[in-house]
């Protein structure tokens, strides 16, 4: 159910303690076998947490989501290219290539796949991937800041706006995915690259036995409590686990990795940054407007009491403060022969 990766870097290893605190627990619902798999790895990039949901028949599901796991881990820690999406991209879409071709060479396996969900946290920035309806949230004080989007069939429609989020989460047709690796031998892979990320931020990567058995606003409130990540996350999955066996115990397996931030990313400290800079200019435009109604208004009563005309009131118009909207630069990278733990 879990593999970890570690680096003999010491140096790596010293980079990777200060910036996160990491916890992962999995239990197996009501289920007769638990096909989520999870696993971490300290690379030369920075930490990889990567969760996989499996799915097929027996055995299938899980050997699809401990071969992702464990092909995406060594992909990336043995990755030579300086891009960090590029080498999450490889080897995400070298698992898809061996889960494909498995299931087409072993009976058994005919028809397996796995849904992804990998996070890669750099001392720059934290880079994104998935395919299917596995989850990362990027919350802070009850605050989601980043959240991925399911490659679902419910959600499909609620894109197009025909349903909510929260009518798909509970529709009975929430469980088809619309991607998944292993399932073809080409699959699109959803990369968000550059998100930053500042001291007090919690990332969590879930599989749908997680973000499936609560209101959303009930699972971000319980992520960001105030309490250290193993108690957070041991809370969580029990509560969950204790909802579905209330409703039959038969709901699906679950698993939930919490990393929390202890050091903000170089793209996080850019942005207090540019707010400053915004800020001062949306001052200066203010003084600016404040000394030219003076003026003008100083002048009026100059040539008022020297023609002795009427006063007349105008409004003044306020000037509004632009909102700096946290950005992130979101790519989705298409595959290359179409384009030429707990701790």
């Amino acid at each position: 159910m879990v593999i970890a990766i570690h680096s003999p870097n010491s140096m790596l290893n010293e980079f990777t303690e200060k910036i996160i605190m990491k916890n992962i627990q999995s239990l197996i619902g009501g289920r007769a076998e638990n096909q989520d798999f999870y696993g971490t790895a300290q690379t030369l990039y920075g930490e990889l947490i990567v969760v996989c949901d499996g799915m097929g028949g027996h055995n299938g599901g899980r050997h699809a989501a401990e071969t992702a796991v464990q092909l995406i881990l060594e992909e990336v820690t043995n990755g030579v290219d300086s891009n960090p999406a590029n080498a999450l991209y490889a080897a995400i879409s070298k698992a898809n290539t061996a889960i494909w071709e498995e299931s087409h060479t072993n009976i058994n396996l005919k028809g397996m796949g796995t849904t992804v969900v990998a996070l890669l946290i750099t001392s720059e920035k934290a880079v994104s991937c998935h395919v299917g309806d596995s989850r990362i949230y990027q919350v802070y004080n009850g605050k989601i800041l980043f959240r991925t989007f399911d490659h679902s069939h419910v959600f499909e429609m609620v894109k197009a706006g025909l349903i909510t989020e929260e009518q798909a989460r509970l529709s009975e047709k929430s469980n088809i995915i619309t991607r998944a690796l292993g399932i073809s031998p080409i699959v699109d892979i959803d990369i968000t690259d550059n998100i930053p990320y500042q001291k007090g931020d919690r990332f969590l990567l879930c599989t749908d036995g997680i973000w499936g058995a609560v209101p959303e606003n009930e699972l971000v409130e319980m992520v960001c409590r105030k309490a250290d990540i193993k108690t957070v996350v041991t809370q969580l999955v029990n509560k969950i686990d204790v909802i579905g066996f209330a409703k039959g115990g038969k709901h699906d397996n679950l698993t939930a990795a919490l990393v929390e931030i202890e050091s903000t990313s170089v793209e996080g400290s850019n942005k207090p940054i540019k707010n400053k800079k915004n800020q001062s200019l949306f001052y200066i435009i203010v003084l600016f407007a404040l000394t030219f109604s003076l003026v003008s208004y100083f002048s009026f009563l100059r040539k008022e009491k020297t023609t002795q005309k009427p006063f007349i009131k105008t409004k003044v118009l306020k000037v509004q403060p632009k909102k700096d909207m946290k950005q992130t630069d979101t790519i989705t990278v298409k595959p290359q022969n179409q384009q030429n733990e707990n701790n």
